[in-house]
């Protein structure tokens, strides 16, 4: 889905531009996942995951902006460096599951605390009833206090959890919970 570009001011005056990654933002795309993944242990993959290849991504972020169902938003710096991101796309398309949406959102650990995970959640329920879905859902480590807090406050709820979400390398196992918010 297309979106129109929008600034974003953070609380310390940090000016970010809120828009869809065009297939030319494949290089910082991929630069930026290898960023926020090496930062936290609280997103699916590590940094050595990432697949380097720019023509894969393009043709990802190609596919994410042709899809009616999904809105995939990158907060870019003055630089073209991506803050963070957000996604809001289908559980399924089938009639049955269309009504229900999934969220993912990162940020890098440099804009933790900043006011923009606050704004791309306020954006993502916006657009997610635009999109005319009647709930948004997402799993969530147990651990990641701030990220439960964070969609607490706008309004999504527990609906249970999974132990042994995630297994580390190191053997160390992490449970999830999973959030719903009705729209």
């Amino acid at each position: 889905m297309d979106y129109n570009s929008e600034v974003l001011f953070l609380k310390d005056g940090r000016r970010l531009t809120l828009r869809g990654p065009l297939e030319a933002d494949a290089g910082a795309s991929l630069d930026y996942l290898r960023a926020v993944t090496a930062e936290t242990a609280y997103l699916s993959s590590y940094p050595d995951e990432i697949d380097g290849n720019v023509e894969k991504e393009r043709a990802f972020l190609r596919r994410m902006r042709e899809d009616p169902h999904t809105l995939w938003l990158s907060a870019f710096d003055s630089n073209g460096v991506i803050a963070g991101n957000f996604d809001i796309h289908p559980v399924s398309t089938v009639v049955r599951y269309a009504h229900r949406a999934e969220l993912g959102i990162a940020l890098l650990k440099a804009y933790w605390g900043s006011g923009l995970a606050s704004a791309l959640m306020t954006i993502m329920l916006r657009e997610a009833k635009v999109l005319r879905y009647e709930q948004v859902e997402l799993e969530v480590l147990a651990e990641n206090a701030r990220a439960v807090s964070l969609y607490q406050k706008f309004g999504f709820v527990q609906t249970g959890t999974l132990p042994h979400f995630y297994k580390y390398r190191d053997g160390r196992y992490a449970d999830a919970h999973y959030m719903v918010c009705k729209l």
